[in-house]
C-alpha cells in the first residue's frame, strides 16, 4: 500500500512542479534558497527567475511511511 501511495504522490508532485514551471512562478521559494546560498549565480538570473526556474530539472523522491492503519471517523 505504501509503495502504491508513494508512486501516486510522486506523480502528483511532479505534475505540480511542471505546472508551476509552465506558468514561470516560484511558489515553493526556491528563489529565496538560491539567493541565500548561491547569491552570485542568483544575481545574474534574478530578473528572469521564473524563466530560469522553468528550465530546471527536478528529481522528486518520496519516502512515505504509514504509521498506523484503522478506521477513520
Amino acid at each position: 500500500m505504501a509503495n502504491k501511495l508513494s508512486k501516486e504522490m510522486k506523480k502528483s508532485m511532479e505534475a505540480l512542479i511542471k505546472k508551476c514551471q509552465n506558468y514561470n512562478i516560484d511558489p515553493f521559494g526556491y528563489g529565496f534558497y538560491a539567493r541565500a546560498y548561491q547569491y552570485p549565480l542568483y544575481k545574474e538570473a534574478q530578473a528572469d527567475w521564473g524563466k530560469e526556474l522553468s528550465r530546471a530539472h527536478f528529481d522528486v523522491e518520496v519516502d512515505l511511511r504509514i504509521g498506523s492503519t484503522g478506521a477513520v471517523e
